[in-house]
């Protein structure tokens, strides 16, 4: 697995999520190499030779959690500041 991607968008070396029928149609034409799917979508991906399918009854949190952890920046690095320079902070914040 090389990235997460969106269904429409996604190619070989791709994760994708599928949590719907209609994203279920756009995978099969697809060429991802794995799938998170809720259990009443998995079967439709059976046969489909070199694919992992994970399944979840919870697609939705299963995105936030593997995208947080493979997916999005370590905001505890200390390249990070603890307060962006863009942040506007009001004056009565305490």
């Amino acid at each position: 697995i090389h990235r997460i991607m969106s269904v429409e968008n996604c190619e070989e070396g791709d994760l994708i999520f599928v949590e719907s029928k209609k994203f279920v149609e756009i995978a099969l034409t697809k060429n991802p190499s794995a799938i998170v799917t809720h259990p009443k979508w998995a079967d439709a991906f059976a046969l489909r030779e070199g694919l992992g399918v994970l399944v979840t009854p919870m697609v939705s949190l299963a995105h936030a959690l593997i995208k947080s952890e493979y997916g999005d920046r370590d905001y505890k690095s200390e390249q990070w500041p603890v307060r962006p320079p863009s942040a506007v902070i009001h004056a009565s914040a305490q």
